[in-house]
C-alpha cells in the first residue's frame, strides 16, 4: 500500500514539474483513495498541494483547495 501511494505521490511531481497541474492533482486523489493518512503526514506532499494550488484556476483551485482541507495542508 505504501509503495502505491508513493508511486503517486511521485509522479504527482513529476506531472506538476512538467506544468500538468490538472494530472497531478489526480495523482494527489488517487494516493489519498488508497491511504489518506499518507498524505496528512508528509510536509513534502503539503508543499506539493500548495504549489499546485498556486497554479490551478477554476473548478481544479476548488478541488484542490478541498483536498488541501482534508488533509491539512
Amino acid at each position: 500500500m505504501e509503495r502505491r501511494v508513493t508511486l503517486f505521490i511521485d509522479a504527482a511531481r513529476a506531472y506538476q514539474q512538467w506544468g500538468k497541474t490538472e494530472h497531478a492533482y489526480h495523482a494527489l486523489r488517487n494516493a489519498e483513495e488508497i491511504a489518506s493518512e499518507e498524505l496528512t503526514t508528509r510536509p513534502v506532499v503539503h508543499q506539493l498541494i500548495n504549489d499546485i494550488r498556486n497554479r490551478a484556476s477554476g473548478h481544479l483551485y476548488g478541488n484542490v483547495s478541498e483536498l488541501a482541507e482534508r488533509v491539512g495542508a
